[in-house]
């Protein structure tokens, strides 16, 4: 008996905890759902959806996530909407960090970077800064810290550049 609860305990105990932290679906990711399943010309409201549903996913979920990611950037290329093409692309990007991945990582934070940059526009050049703060995490984990201070630093100077463009 002794044995027995020396063996299933910590199994049980596992179990119970793999539960607890299987991610639910919460009724805002379903509302997000249902919002993407409304028969919409393909545009800036469905691309951001799913580019939210990606978000919400990248953590716990990280293919669910990428497919999402993935969509949005072929609805965006069917739009010519570069600022979205990149947003999916940095959600790849951040998955590829997260699984570890650090050349991919970069690969797709650099392409997300290279949209921003084609965008132009105020949001992109936000977003440009969140990025380089990406880069910049990827740097730090690999070991790279003169290369993450500079992509930190870039990170600010884009970050005030875009404040100073928005007055």
């Amino acid at each position: 008996v002794k044995c027995f609860r020396l063996f299933f305990l910590p199994v049980i105990l596992s179990c119970f905890l793999l539960e607890q932290s299987a991610p639910a679906q919460t009724p805002y990711l379903d509302s997000l759902k249902n919002e993407l399943k409304k028969n919409e010309a393909p545009g800036p409201h469905q691309i951001d959806i799913l580019v939210e549903l990606g978000n919400n996913r990248r953590n716990s979920a990280h293919q669910e996530a990428e497919s999402y990611y993935r969509r949005a950037y072929q609805l965006a290329g069917q739009t010519n909407d570069a600022f979205r093409q990149g947003l999916a692309m940095g959600g790849v990007g951040v998955i590829r960090y997260y699984e570890g991945k650090f050349d991919s990582a970069v690969f797709y934070l650099d392409l997300a970077d290279s949209f921003y940059t084609l965008s132009g526009s105020q949001p992109a050049k936000e977003s440009a800064a969140t990025n380089k703060t990406d880069i910049g995490n990827v740097e730090l984990a690999r070991g790279n810290y003169v290369a993450a201070t500079r992509y930190y630093l870039a990170a600010i100077q884009t970050m005030e550049q875009s404040r100073a463009d928005n007055k």
